[in-house]
C-alpha cells in the first residue's frame, strides 16, 4: 500500500518532473547546431558581461536591455563559459524556470491539471521554444510575468503577506530587466489594489510596509541607472531617448493613430500576422499555433461567462504589458513583436 504522504507528493510535484524533463529535452535537442549564428543581440549580451567581469559594474541600459540578467547568470558562467553554446544553455535554464512559473500561476486561477496542459503547450510552442534556445535573457521574462501574479493570486487566497513580500521582488525586477517588462511594477500595484477593494482587505502596515520599501528601493536604483545613463535615455542619439524625442516632436492625433494601428496589429500577431523576425518566428506566421489560438478565443469568451468570475481581473495585465509593443515610435516592420510581447505569453496560452 502506498502511504498517503508519499501518494500526495508525486501527485503534486510529478507534472513538474514531467515539464522539467520535457522541456529540457526539446530546449537541449541539438542546441549546439540551431541556431547556430552569434549575431548583434549576443554580442551585446557578451560584451556586457565581459565588463562585468572586468569589473567595470556597468548598470546602463543597452538596445532595451536592462543590466539584471547579465548579473545574474554571472555565478553560472565558470561552468557553461562565454562561448555561444554557453549562453544558449543558461537560455534554455532560464526558459524552465518560467515553465515552473507558468505552472503554478495557472494551478492558482484553475487546477493542476489545467496547469499541467498549458506548461506542455508552451513548452513545445515555437515562439517559446525560439526564445528558449536564442541565448538571450528573454526566456526569463514570462516566468517573471507569472511567478508576480502568481503570489499576488496566493496572497489573495491565503491573506498571508508574504507572499505580497515574495511577488514584489519579480515585479520590481521588471525595471531591470527588459523595457517590455517596467510596466510590471504598474500590474503589481493595480492588481493588489484591485483585490485589495473586491475583497475589503484592509492595508496594514505590517503587510505592506516591507512591500513598499522594495518597491521605494527598486524606484531609487531605477532613478540612478537613468541619471547614470542619461545618453540612453533622453539623447536623440539615445535608443531609448531617440523615441522619446519623436514622441516629443509629433502631434498627438498621429501618435494617436499610430498607437491604435499598432494595437491592432499586435492583437492578431496570434491569429493573423505575425512578427516578421526570422530568429523567433516563421516570418509573418502567427505567434500561436491554430489549436492553442482557437483555445484563447474559446477562453476570452468564457471569461464573460460564470466561469470567468474572479478571473476578468486579469485581462487587463497582457493589455498593459503590451504597451511597449504598440509604442508609435516603433518602425512599421517591428509592428507586431513577438519580443516586445513576450511577457504576456502566461496570460495567452
Amino acid at each position: 500500500m502506498i502511504p498517503v504522504r508519499f501518494e500526495s507528493f508525486v501527485r503534486t510535484y510529478a507534472p513538474i518532473v514531467v515539464i522539467l524533463v520535457l522541456s529540457c529535452i526539446v530546449g537541449l535537442y541539438k542546441l549546439d547546431t540551431l541556431p547556430g549564428e552569434w549575431f548583434g543581440d549576443i554580442s551585446n549580451m557578451h560584451e556586457y558581461v565581459l565588463d562585468i567581469q572586468q569589473g567595470k559594474w556597468p548598470i546602463s541600459y543597452r538596445q532595451a536591455v536592462g543590466p539584471l540578467y547579465h548579473y545574474a547568470i554571472i555565478p553560472f558562467l565558470p561552468f557553461t563559459g562565454t562561448r555561444y553554446i554557453g549562453y544558449k544553455v543558461l537560455s534554455v535554464l532560464s526558459g524552465v524556470l518560467s515553465l515552473i512559473a507558468v505552472y503554478l500561476f495557472v494551478s492558482s486561477i484553475a487546477d493542476e491539471k489545467t496547469a499541467f496542459i498549458t506548461a506542455s503547450v508552451v513548452a513545445t510552442s515555437f515562439w517559446f521554444l525560439a526564445w528558449a534556445r536564442l541565448g538571450n535573457l528573454h526566456a526569463i521574462l514570462p516566468g517573471v510575468s507569472a511567478v508576480t501574479v502568481y503570489c499576488i493570486r496566493r496572497w489573495a487566497q491565503t491573506l498571508q503577506s508574504h507572499f505580497l513580500l515574495i511577488g514584489a521582488a519579480p515585479a520590481c525586477s521588471g525595471l531591470f530587466l527588459y523595457l517590455g517588462t517596467v510596466l510590471l511594477p504598474v500590474v503589481f500595484i493595480i492588481l493588489v489594489g484591485v483585490i485589495s477593494y473586491k475583497k475589503h482587505i484592509p492595508i496594514s502596515y505590517h503587510a505592506f510596509a516591507p512591500v513598499f520599501f522594495i518597491f521605494a528601493l527598486a524606484i531609487v536604483m531605477f532613478s540612478y541607472v537613468v541619471v547614470h545613463d542619461t545618453h540612453e535615455f533622453f539623447s536623440p542619439q539615445g535608443f531609448i531617448g531617440n523615441k522619446m524625442a519623436t514622441i516629443s516632436s509629433t502631434p498627438f492625433s498621429v501618435l494617436f493613430q499610430t498607437t491604435v494601428k499598432n494595437g491592432i496589429k499586435t492583437a492578431g500577431m496570434f491569429h493573423v500576422r505575425g512578427d516578421e523576425g526570422f530568429r523567433i518566428n516563421v516570418p509573418h506566421s502567427p505567434m500561436m499555433d491554430v489549436v492553442s489560438g482557437v483555445m484563447l478565443v474559446i477562453g476570452f469568451i468564457a471569461l464573460f461567462g460564470p466561469a470567468g468570475k474572479g478571473k476578468r481581473m486579469y485581462i487587463f495585465i497582457p493589455l498593459l504589458l503590451a504597451i511597449p509593443a504598440i509604442s508609435p515610435t516603433l518602425l512599421a516592420r517591428e509592428i507586431p513583436s513577438g519580443t516586445r510581447t513576450f511577457a504576456v505569453a502566461p496570460f495567452v496560452f
